[in-house]
């Protein structure tokens, strides 16, 4: 019997071949995420490509910034970036899709150095995309190996430490914890204009003027005033202004100035009632 490489509904996270679909999904039993109310369903890449596609949108202010969607929408429905920098192009997160116009774009603009995945809730078919696009690497945080559901040694590389310097130091990735304890957040230093891509580790709020923080978001658990101050801890160093979350709009301008603000005022509605930021703005 062939081996499938199923796909959970909820989460999007495709896992190892099998002869027949999982009893369940490790990440969606984990408190941080959920089983749907109908249980576990599982789908597979060939009927995803039979109702859904991806889709490539530039940035309206940087046309090097590429959203990339799953259409319609499919499981936690969040962007991943394709940045096209000087030195090559490498994507943050992924989808669970892959499909042979996907395949078309990417290699219409150079193909990809690198994929970069922020946390588990977001490795879906990462392995697929690989592939499919030369067997480019694939960077993930040490610290939630244990969340890899379609191990890969070839093509994962399981990165230590707290940052990560990639295409000549181009960019940085920042381990930053939180969500997960390898939860990071990506820096494109982008000349004299840098950005961060910060998935659900700093979560933009809808008013694009703060972010937020939490263990879990559709169980609505906060971290900890210690977690969050642990955010700021590792992103305090560097500069950026955008910041490009996981949907919607990203925010234009004071990014690093609206992490700190946000995080001071996270732990004031905590009850935390030290001074657990001191840190100035540069």
């Amino acid at each position: 019997m062939p081996l499938t490489s199923y796909i959970c509904q909820t989460c999007g996270v495709q896992h190892a071949p099998s002869e027949h679909p999982p009893a369940d999904c490790a990440i969606c039993l984990d408190p941080r995420q959920y089983v749907g109310r109908q249980g576990q369903q599982w789908t597979t890449l060939q009927e995803l490509r039979a109702s859904h596609h991806v889709i490539f949108t530039p940035d309206e202010r940087d046309e090097r910034v590429v959203v990339v969607r799953t259409v319609p929408e499919f499981a936690i429905g969040q962007n991943a970036y394709i940045l096209r920098t000087p030195k090559g192009n490498v994507m943050w997160d992924c989808q669970s899709l892959i499909d042979q116009g996907a395949i078309d774009y990417i290699q219409s603009i150079g193909g990809l150095k690198a994929i970069v995945i922020s946390h588990p809730h977001f490795y879906d078919s990462c392995v697929e995309w690989s592939q499919a696009l030369g067997n480019i690497p694939i960077y993930i945080s040490a610290a939630d190996k244990q969340w890899i559901m379609r191990p890969d040694p070839q093509r994962i590389v399981l990165w230590e430490g707290d940052t990560l310097s990639l295409l000549d130091g181009e960019v940085t990735v920042v381990r930053c914890g939180g969500h997960f304890d390898g939860s990071c957040v990506l820096i494109w230093h982008r000349g004299n204009n840098p950005c961060a891509f910060s998935a659900d580790t700093v979560m933009v709020a809808a008013d694009r003027h703060h972010v937020s923080f939490m263990w879990s978001y559709p169980n609505y658990v906060p971290l900890s005033p210690d977690a969050v101050r642990g955010v700021w801890i590792a992103l305090r160093s560097f500069a950026f202004e955008e910041i490009f979350g996981i949907r919607g709009d990203p925010i234009r301008e004071g990014g690093r100035r609206i992490v700190l603000e946000s995080a001071k005022r996270y732990i004031k509605f905590e009850g935390y009632v030290g001074d657990a930021i001191e840190i100035e703005v540069a």
